[in-house]
């Protein structure tokens, strides 16, 4: 199967595009909480999107670099926004270090 047609039916498909978006997504959370994960898979994963978009990243950056991002400020949101909740205020500034 050429590339393109690799990127069109099977990447870009909207159930497994969605589904592997996902996936990455929550191996990552998963890792942040202390979970042992397949790093080579995410790996491996993530270098596919890179290489079905041969001339673009745009791939990459649009269906997952973006969602990614905006899992991360929130995950890392809710963390601060918990942490402050139970620590005093030099425990607080110590953590940020």
């Amino acid at each position: 199967m050429q590339t393109s047609q690799f990127k069109h039916h099977i990447v870009l498909h909207p159930q497994i595009k969605g589904r592997l978006i996902q996936k990455l997504i929550s191996e990552i959370r998963e890792e942040r909480n202390g979970k042992v994960i397949e790093k080579m898979q995410i790996r491996f994963a993530v270098h596919l999107l890179l290489e079905v978009g041969i001339h673009s990243r745009k791939i990459y950056e649009q269906e997952f670099e973006m969602p990614f991002l905006q899992e991360t400020t929130d995950y890392y949101h809710s963390e601060s926004n918990q942490l402050i909740t139970v620590s005093s205020c030099p425990q607080y500034l110590a953590c940020a270090n």
